[in-house]
């Protein structure tokens, strides 16, 4: 039995690949195209260790590695079926920066654009979940990222997404006001207090709000059952450490 497809192979097929399945046996092709020959000479080595036959193409119009394998196909169908459908699955975003890694820089040889000092500056996709997958594996990796939508034809759109190893330093670039509110703020809770949250093609990264609304509590400018019923009753998703918090702040609350 042939082994999972490696970050390698995932990596490239995502950027060139394809896959068809024609009737009768052996009929489950996975194809990846690619001008350099070299890049399919070590993606056939690959291939081959995890227990795939591939075949080379060497003399067509553009070079392209192809590999006939049933098993091959259904593990490449989380992928997506379509260069339009394309995607990351959850799993593969979550391995270790070291395999993302290797899976990011395959994708962007494949579809990515350099600048004059070698680095990528961009990838480039008609899929729009694709674009937010490498998006994401981008923060990952510790790179900044945004991405912009362009009409390719009237029945498709181009994603191109930023790919930045300077300006990744949160800054304030205008000035900071305080506002009259007088509602509900919502604020995500997860267990670690730190959420990426996206707008407008942007990434950033934002914490929970939770010490505010401590001190808030504390001060009294906020009501105090509705924050203390709320740790307690969500402590599965709350830390111990908050609902103490907030309990103290409601006591000294209370006293005030």
């Amino acid at each position: 039995m042939a082994a999972a497809p490696s970050a390698l192979t995932i990596g490239w097929w995502l950027a060139e690949g394809s896959r068809t399945k024609a009737k009768g046996p052996g009929g489950y092709d996975i194809r990846i195209t690619q001008k350099d020959v070299a890049v399919l000479d070590s993606l056939a080595l690959v291939s081959r260790r995890l227990g795939f036959k591939p075949h080379i193409y060497k003399h067509s119009t553009t070079p392209q590695l192809s590999i006939s394998s049933m098993h091959l196909y259904a593990q490449l169908e989380p992928f997506g079926k379509g260069s339009g459908t394309k995607c990351i699955p959850p799993r593969i975003k979550n391995l270790p920066s070291h395999r993302l890694a290797l899976l990011f820089d395959c994708m962007c040889q494949g579809d990515g654009m350099k600048r004059r000092d070698g680095h990528y500056h961009k990838y480039a996709t008609v899929s729009r979940q694709l674009a937010h997958d490498v998006m994401e594996v981008a923060v990952k990796l510790g790179y900044g990222t945004s991405v912009v939508v362009k009409r390719r034809s009237p029945y498709q759109d181009l994603y191109l997404v930023a790919i930045r190893t300077n300006h990744i330093t949160p800054q304030i670039v205008r000035p900071v006001t305080r506002e009259s509110y007088d509602g509900i703020v919502h604020c995500i809770t997860v267990p670690n207090h730190l959420l990426l949250a996206g707008r407008n093609g942007k990434l950033a990264w934002c914490g929970n709000s939770h010490l505010y609304e401590a001190w808030s509590l504390a001060i009294g400018q906020v009501p105090v059952p509705s924050y203390a019923e709320a740790a307690l009753g969500h402590s599965g998703i709350v830390s111990a450490a908050d609902v103490l918090a907030w309990e103290a702040a409601a006591k000294v609350a209370k006293v005030a």
